[in-house]
């Protein structure tokens, strides 16, 4: 039992401490230590700390004394922790028992015997403190003083928790405004619980406040103050009515782009904290002004690029409205020249005369062979060109390119050789017409620049799997060559190997240009090896599909058996404006025993086709008034247009607008100048499909 007089001075300690912490006085460590020293009568309080098993610290005295020793010997944890039989950590040092401790700064403080008060931080198991307090004389320590040092160890443990507390606490928001200084944000932490705000030093500049806290009316009058100054205030608004009138929204996003004076651009983020009664808000502001004028930079430039790209667009409808019209104007008296010509070379005439006619035609089938390669030449520079996938032979169509161009062939007495692959794929998908074009291009190449030579054809392939092949083929002749300074330029536009070369031989220069971008359209390469004197080798591959199943056999429609050539049962009406041209398909016509009807306008078209049933109707595209689509169109809403088949006659090439014909209820296209055999294989099949 307590004598009273010790109860008081126990009670008197609680008390004066607690006042001691409710004030605000800076120094009230020291002054609970000074209290302690008083009540237990001791010369020195030492304030020891051990962050580890392996050294204790001094790092506080009361009152404050210089040591030299400031480390000391780790056994006193020993003694203060492993105490078992303490439950609040207070514990005695004897005489006896100090002396063995070996304590460097007791000794040097010549302390006699002390009061030990242990305390472990919650926070951290490795963190230990320890207070000693100290006397310096014998005998002075007495049982009572004892019992007083036991009672208010408790108060002492709280104290050096509490203090330890704050310590960490400090040094948590030491590093913590370290890294809000080091934060490039405007940072704004709004406490509804308290109505206090707190701002980083970025946030303090962009406010023109102190950093810190303030009341969050000031802020709140801050920020208002900084919309005055924006730019696109009602879209901010907009954003924040919506973000901050819903409760389930955690957060938005807002541009704000101030002028103050200078331009401006944050990019402002706000998002809800959850707190123990009421959510608070923090406000991220990040100067985006770089990247903002970079953004408008690339607008510009985009929007720059989208009106030149709009220009080129229609640069180019230009070009292909003008290829289109020249096109039409030169192809329509070629139409009149060829086709007329060719009727002539088929009847008798006097030597001299025939030869006249002969070298009319090869002149206009000069020139058309060179507006061709103008026209396609025009198409592929402006990316018109489609590409046709349909079945064809290759062997066949390079057979019948032989025989075309054998005639040519013999008048430099040369020879076409075709050397094709044996266990060649009978049909592949691809372009046929075009195909086409690039081997007769290299024929016709090879042809004129060869003379008492060989042209051959090879063909290869390889398998990919099981659909799909690579072809190889080679084009090789015997002829002048090219040298090696010019080999790299052959295939540029408008470009031949000498000045000589149109003069001697004729041409445009744009035949190989064509050549290559067809092979390239086709996604393949083309190559070319060449010595003056020894002839030249062009090599191409091209990758393709073998088709389902092998095309079937064309009928040949000139076998006397098959084809009577006379047609006289059709009913055919022709819708020409072009008298030439009108003159032309009518003798055409005639060959096959037909006298067509014949009109120059649609209106006239549609008004005949309500009175008689035509089997075949011809239809120029290019009409006066409705033009032939349309015309075309009206008919097929008629019985009897609903009947005819209907071609469409164009100076165009019919590629080009086979596409556009499949939606204007066509049946097909023939370009001008028109292929005789080819009108005559139409009728047959016309026909024999009216007869059947």
């Amino acid at each position: 039992m307590l004598t009273s007089s010790l109860e008081e001075v126990v009670l008197k300690f609680y008390i004066d401490s607690s006042k001691l912490f409710s004030s605000s006085d800076s120094n009230k460590k020291a002054d609970f230590f000074q209290l302690c020293l008083r009540i237990l009568k001791a010369d020195y309080a030492l304030l020891f700390e051990s962050l580890d098993e392996h050294s204790v610290q001094l790092v506080e005295s009361f009152p404050e004394t210089v040591l030299q020793q400031k480390f000391t010997n780790p056994s006193l944890l020993k003694k203060a922790f492993d105490d078992e039989g303490s439950s609040v950590g207070y514990f005695p040092l004897e005489k006896d028992s100090f002396v063995t401790l070996n304590f460097d700064a007791l000794q040097e403080l010549s302390v006699i015997s002390a009061f030990g008060v242990s305390s472990s931080n919650e926070t951290s198991s490795e963190r230990k403190n320890v207070v000693l307090f100290c006397y310096t004389k014998k005998d002075l320590v007495s049982k009572e003083l004892s019992q007083i040092a036991k009672l208010i160890t408790p108060r002492v443990v709280e104290i050096l928790k509490n203090d330890q507390r704050e310590i960490s606490f400090a040094s948590t928001s030491s590093r913590l405004q370290s890294i809000l200084k080091t934060i490039p944000q405007a940072i704004v932490f709004v406490d509804t619980e308290t109505d206090i705000s707190w701002i980083n030093e970025n946030a303090a500049k962009l406010f023109s406040l102190s950093p810190g806290a303030h009341p969050s009316y000031n802020i709140s009058e801050a920020m208002r103050n900084i919309l005055t100054t924006t730019s696109n205030l009602p879209e901010i608004k907009s954003e924040m009515a919506i973000g901050l009138s819903d409760p389930n929204n955690e957060g938005f996003t807002s541009y704000w782009i101030l002028h103050m004076p200078e331009k401006k651009v944050y990019q402002v983020q706000s998002q809800i904290i959850r707190g123990r009664k009421s959510p608070g808000r923090l406000w991220l502001f990040d100067d985006v002004t770089a990247v903002h004028a970079h953004r408008e930079t690339l607008t510009l430039l985009n929007s720059a690029l989208r009106e030149k790209s709009e220009s080129v667009q229609k640069e180019n409808l230009a070009k292909t409205v003008f290829v289109s019209k020249l096109s039409h104007e030169i192809r329509t008296p070629l139409t009149g020249i060829i086709g007329l010509t060719e009727l002539l070379l088929s009847q008798e005439h006097k030597t001299e005369i025939a030869e006249s006619l002969e070298l009319i035609h090869k002149s206009g089938l000069n020139l058309l062979k060179t507006i061709n390669h103008f026209l396609d030449f025009s198409k592929l520079e402006m990316s018109k060109m489609d590409l046709e996938s349909l079945p064809f032979s290759l062997p066949d169509l390079l057979r019948d390119l032989r025989k075309l161009l054998d005639t040519e062939a013999k008048k430099n007495n040369n020879r076409i050789l075709l050397d094709i692959q044996k266990d060649f794929p009978n049909s592949i998908l691809g372009d046929s017409l075009r195909t086409g074009q690039i081997f007769t291009n290299l024929i016709g190449n090879a042809l004129k620049f060869t003379k008492d030579g060989t042209i051959t054809i090879r063909i290869r392939c390889v398998n990919l799997d099981l659909s799909n092949i690579r072809i190889h083929a080679q084009v090789l002749d015997n002829g002048i060559g090219i040298s090696s300074s010019k080999i790299d330029s052959i295939f540029e536009p408008f470009v031949q190997t000498d000045v000589s070369t149109t003069r001697n031989f004729g041409g445009t220069g744009l035949g190989l240009s064509v050549t290559k971008n067809l092979v390239s359209l086709f996604g393949g390469s083309i190559e070319v090896k060449s010595e003056v004197g020894s002839g030249t080798e062009f090599s191409f591959y091209w990758d393709t599909e073998i088709a389902e199943e092998d095309l079937a056999k064309k009928e040949i429609l000139d076998n006397p058996q098959n084809d009577s050539k006379d047609y006289s049962d059709l009913s055919v009406l022709v819708v020409e404006d072009n008298l030439v041209n009108q003159q032309l398909i009518s003798r055409i016509l005639g060959k096959y025993k037909i006298t067509p009807f014949i009109v120059d306008n649609g209106e006239e078209a549609v008004e005949l086709s309500y009175h008689n049933k035509y089997d075949l109707i011809f239809m120029d595209i290019n009409l006066p008034g409705i033009d032939g689509f349309a015309t075309a169109e009206i008919l097929r809403g008629t019985t009897n247009g609903n009947f005819a088949k209907i071609y469409g006659l164009t100076a165009n090439v019919a590629s080009e607008l086979s596409k556009k014909s499949s939606f204007r209820f066509m049946d097909g296209l023939l370009s001008k100048p028109y292929d005789i055999k080819q009108i005559g294989e139409m009728l047959a099949n016309l026909l024999k499909e009216r007869k059947s």
